[in-house]
């Protein structure tokens, strides 16, 4: 079993991705992308993507950076995952569950408490 999960981060420049894997706290992502643009240093790197990167998966792994397993980088997809969600540096878009987001919308549904589907 497990709740896994994906972020797809897109680059801007060669449109490669990076994928950040969680085999526990899928179901979370939505609520832990939402904290980590919004936090000081995420807002103040949107601009930056290998910062934004290294702020999205730290939040990630909040409490568990010691674990051996539990969360990954790679660049494809995890087949499994129940959760996935595409980060588009470039247009500084999200998309979950087929509808796409600006960052400051996809933020805003998480503190509204408001399911982002």
């Amino acid at each position: 079993m497990g709740d896994r999960g994906n972020i797809v981060l897109r680059s801007k420049r060669d449109h490669k991705q990076i994928v950040l894997y969680t085999h526990w706290t899928g179901s979370d992502l939505p609520s832990i992308l939402a904290k980590a643009l919004d936090s000081r240093p995420g807002r103040n790197r949107w601009d930056d993507e290998p910062y934004l990167n290294r702020i999205i998966f730290c939040e990630m792994l909040k409490g568990n950076v010691d674990e051996e397993t539990g969360y990954g980088i790679g660049v494809s997809e995890a087949g499994d995952a129940d959760t996935v969600i595409y980060l588009n540096h470039s247009e500084q878009t999200i998309v979950f569950n087929g509808k796409m987001y600006s960052y400051e919308d996809f933020i805003l549904m998480q503190k509204l408490g408001h399911p982002v589907v």
